[in-house]
Formats: C-alpha cells, sequence, structure tokens
C-alpha cells in the first residue's frame, strides 16, 4: 500500500473518530442541558408548591384566629347575658326580700342565697377581690354589696368591645 493509502485511511478514521467524538459530545451536552432543564423546571415548581403551601397557611391561620375571635366574643356576650340576667334577678330578689309578706320575704331569701353565689361566679377577678375586701370585716352578707358588684360586672360588660373579648 502506498502511502496515500495510508494517508487516506487515516484521514477517513480520523474524520470518523471526530465525527462519532462530536456527536456523542453534541449528545451529552443537549442530555446535559435537558437535565438542567427539568432541574430548573422542578426548582421552580417546588418553589410554586412551597409558596401555595404557605399562602395556605398563613390563611389558614387567620381564618382560625377570626374564628377564636369570634368564639371568644360569642363566649363573652353570653357570659354578660347571663350576668345581665342574674343582676336583674338578684335586684329584683333583694327588693322582695325586705317585703312585708312573709310568704314573699321566704321566697326571696332562698333566692337571694341561690343568686348571691351564681352571682359570684360571675365577677371578674378584680371586681371579686373588690367584693371580698369590701365584705371581709362584716359578719353578716350584704345583699346590696353583691348586687352592686354584679351591677360593676355588667357596666364593664356594656363597656365591651370586640378587642376585650
Amino acid at each position: 500500500m502506498s502511502s496515500s493509502n495510508w494517508v487516506a485511511i487515516v484521514s477517513v478514521v480520523a474524520t470518523s473518530l471526530a465525527t462519532g467524538y462530536s456527536t456523542y459530545s453534541n449528545n451529552k451536552s443537549n442530555t446535559d442541558l435537558e437535565n438542567a432543564k427539568q432541574e430548573h423546571v422542578l426548582s421552580v415548581e417546588k418553589t410554586k408548591q412551597d409558596n401555595l403551601i404557605s399562602l395556605e397557611n398563613a390563611k389558614s391561620a387567620r381564618e382560625r384566629e377570626t374564628f377564636l375571635q369570634t368564639k371568644k366574643l360569642e363566649v363573652r356576650t353570653q357570659y354578660c347575658n347571663e350576668a345581665k340576667s342574674i343582676y336583674k334577678e338578684l335586684g329584683d330578689a333583694v327588693v322582695n326580700s325586705k317585703d312585708s309578706n312573709f310568704a314573699v320575704q321566704a321566697a326571696a331569701s332562698k333566692l337571694v342565697s341561690k343568686l348571691s353565689i351564681q352571682a359570684l361566679a360571675y365577677l371578674d377577678n378584680s371586681i371579686s377581690e373588690n367584693y371580698t375586701k369590701q365584705t371581709k370585716s362584716s359578719k353578716t352578707l350584704d345583699n346590696s354589696v353583691i348586687v352592686g358588684a354584679l351591677a360593676t360586672q355588667v357596666r364593664r360588660c356594656a363597656a365591651m368591645v370586640p378587642s376585650d373579648a
């Protein structure tokens, strides 16, 4: 074989190898680029999902807080309504306990005892402490003091705003 044939063979083989390597390198680059694109798409999707989860958590926390505030207000309103009712009943019973009619007086006195105990449960701590201080030195319970304490509680309820609940 002549040297020109060898040159041609080497040239063909070199060209084939270069073309093969170029094709391999191009395919590898395309694969790497495709993988990078997919990783980016996954990263963007994960970020979107994380943001959506954060948004849903924030909405849920806000709705929960609103629900709790509403429930607190409902409970406080019910509490205040019951305190008003006890105040009215207790005031009437105290007045009736001084009635000259013995039957009215006896029934009212029993009711005063029952309602006085119930009224104490409806006093806020500061009002209850004030009532306790006022009645500490007294040997007998003054029904007008508990009525006054309950009236203070009812006034506090009337002045209540939603943020106090």
